[in-house]
């Protein structure tokens, strides 16, 4: 069997630092050009309110910035409203580590602790624990899990 040849930290450089010219204004296939800022992509607005579009977000420039195929810097606009979204979700969340149990919960759910996993009440078989989302049980179905002493009910206010 003949030896393999082992490549230098010199021909990987050489390799990895390969250069295709490409002239400015040809297209890139795949690559859709995007706007540069929020502001080309308000369609119908006056002037000074896509100016108050693309400003309200200049803030997040640089943590959504996406680089493109010929190096330049966009904006994804996707990723700020995704940003803000998380960010208004899980504002005031708590990470609640207990015996192998982690979860977030957020103002206004649910954390039911049972003292006997399996046990059924309120038509429901409880787990260990389980964290419900506000509304996911009904007043009746409340009411009999904080009445169980097997069940620990934790409201996250």
């Amino acid at each position: 069997m003949a030896p393999r040849s082992k490549n230098t930290h010199a021909e990987k450089d050489a390799v990895s630092t390969l250069d295709i010219p490409v002239a400015d204004d040809a297209p890139v296939q795949g690559i859709q050009e995007q706007p540069e800022t929020l502001t080309a992509s308000v369609e119908g607005a006056d002037q000074s309110e896509r100016l108050l579009a693309g400003d309200a977000f200049s803030s997040d420039r640089m943590e959504t910035a996406v680089p493109d195929a010929r190096g330049s810097v966009i904006v994804d606009p996707e990723r700020s409203r995704a940003e803000e979204d998380a960010k208004v979700a899980f504002e005031r969340a708590v990470l609640i580590t207990s015996n192998g149990h982690d979860c977030v919960v957020r103002p206004g759910e649910i954390i039911v602790v049972c003292r006997d996993p399996g046990f059924r009440r309120a038509g429901i078989e409880h787990p260990a624990m389980r964290v419900y989302r506000r509304y996911e049980l009904s007043k009746k179905q409340l009411g009999l899990m904080r009445a169980e002493p097997l069940l620990e009910i934790i409201e996250v206010g």
